[in-house]
């Protein structure tokens, strides 16, 4: 298994995030396979800086206000 040391920036605030990426599951992930299936082991916020470079507490100020009910009908202010 080869890994690789990465610091992550958040988009938003610029907050970094380092984190070891197995990089079999990179390219698993990058070549279609769920990223929490790929990456069972990091948190949400984990995989979400992976996937959008959102840190978790960017993430909650962008969807807050958003309920379940909307955001599954694509309905956003």
């Amino acid at each position: 298994m080869s890994t690789e040391i990465v610091d992550l920036v958040c988009g938003r605030c610029q907050t970094v995030v380092t984190l070891s990426i197995d990089l079999d599951a990179y390219h698993a992930w990058e070549n279609g396979m769920l990223i929490q299936d790929a990456f069972p082991t990091y948190t949400i916020n984990e995989r979400e800086m992976i996937m959008t470079r959102t840190c978790g507490d960017c993430w909650d100020d962008m969807w807050d206000n958003e309920t379940e009910e909307e955001f599954a009908a694509g309905v956003f202010e």
